[in-house]
């Protein structure tokens, strides 16, 4: 497991910083609408309403400034009904490497239509666990957790020094939640958030400040 959390790590950075222009470093927040599924499909009765909290990074992919490379370390509350359980809470510290597509709704206008999707690995290092019957005892979860995600939102620009978000996304474990069980977790997550936009220095520029003795 760490292995992979390794290689998705390694070439999600160095797929994005090796054709950067600019960054754009943010935060959101938002409130999770959290279940546990009986099967693979099937969303239990009762869901588990949260928060998520996180900080984002972002860098272009490509010229043509549509597709970005997101990373994002986030706090999710997760939780539900399963089967032994009434009211499972859990909570994740979860990387997501995704990546981003920007539509335009039109020139020069400051609104866009953006679109998310990637997998995500989570740790889990909280949980509380109230039974549904007392003869029910709790069973042990797994500390760690992969999945994917996708999901879409609106940007606004506020001027060149960043933009506001609203973003919507489901997210889907692909691990179950005990070596027992086939349950895993799902969430639908609503989020508001801010990217600062910091723009690097281009080749030429760095080679005309060096020239001009400003570097």
């Amino acid at each position: 497991m760490l292995m992979i959390i390794r290689y998705f790590v390694f070439m999600f950075f160095f797929t994005c910083f090796t054709s950067f222009a600019q960054i754009s470093v943010g935060g959101r927040v938002g409130v999770n609408f959290a279940s546990v599924t009986a099967n693979e499909f099937t969303a239990m009765d009762k869901s588990k309403t949260g928060i998520n909290i996180g900080a984002i990074g972002s860098v272009p992919m490509g010229k043509t400034g549509k597709l970005f490379g997101i990373g994002e370390l986030v706090l999710n509350q997760k939780g539900g009904s399963n089967n032994v359980s009434v009211n499972n809470s859990m909570v994740y510290l979860e990387f997501l490497p995704m990546l981003r597509y920007i539509i335009s709704i039109k020139d020069n206008f400051p609104l866009s239509v953006f679109f998310n999707a990637g997998p995500y690995f989570g740790i889990k290092f909280g949980r509380s666990f109230v039974p549904a019957a007392a003869s029910e005892t709790e069973i042990k979860t797994n500390t760690f957790e992969f999945g994917g995600g996708a999901g879409g939102g609106v940007m606004y620009a506020v001027g060149n020094s960043g933009s506001i978000f609203v973003e919507y996304r489901h997210q889907f474990a692909l691990s179950s939640l005990s070596g027992t069980t086939h349950e895993r977790n799902q969430l639908h997550a609503l989020s508001a958030g801010y990217l600062f936009h910091f723009t690097a220095k281009t080749q030429e520029e760095v080679d005309k400040g060096v020239k001009n003795g400003f570097e």
